[in-house]
């Protein structure tokens, strides 16, 4: 539904429909997970970061650790950081399945990331990737 184009009174309206309360919008935008059109990536990475880096659970409730949890947040970090143009580590990503192709291709997209954002940023995407992994996967890399 968050398209990019789509007003905030009309996703409220929507949500509502969904059964989603009046919130919903605003936790998502805290979280991170949606962002205004005009805010740029890199302004949401580094905001998130400067403003509650503490603040920031290692483990949502309710969240399990998975190999597939794991994948998708790499695939998220990687739509919200470098944009939904087509790029050789989301294609990798895709086809990543196992627990070391996983972690290779999290290792080349934290190369990539060094090259895009802050050493801070980079921290917290690493930090978060290892909160989803199995635990039995923690020691890999």
């Amino acid at each position: 539904m968050v398209d990019g184009q789509t007003d905030s009174r009309e996703l409220r309206a929507r949500g509502k429909q969904l059964g989603l309360d009046s919130d919903t919008l605003r936790h998502l935008l805290s979280e991170g997970f949606i962002r205004p059109v005009a805010e740029s990536v890199h302004e949401t990475v580094t905001r998130q970061s400067e403003e509650k880096p503490s603040a920031i659970p290692s483990k949502l409730p309710g969240q399990r650790r998975s190999l597939a949890a794991a994948r998708m947040y790499l695939m998220d970090v990687a739509e919200r950081m470098l944009g939904r143009k087509a790029h050789p580590i989301k294609t990798r990503l895709i086809e990543a399945m196992d627990s070391a192709s996983i972690e290779q291709v999290f290792q080349e997209f934290l190369d990539i990331m060094h090259g895009k954002t802050t050493p801070a940023i980079v921290a917290h995407i690493e930090e978060r990737f290892r909160d989803v992994l199995p635990l039995s996967n923690q020691s890999v890399g």
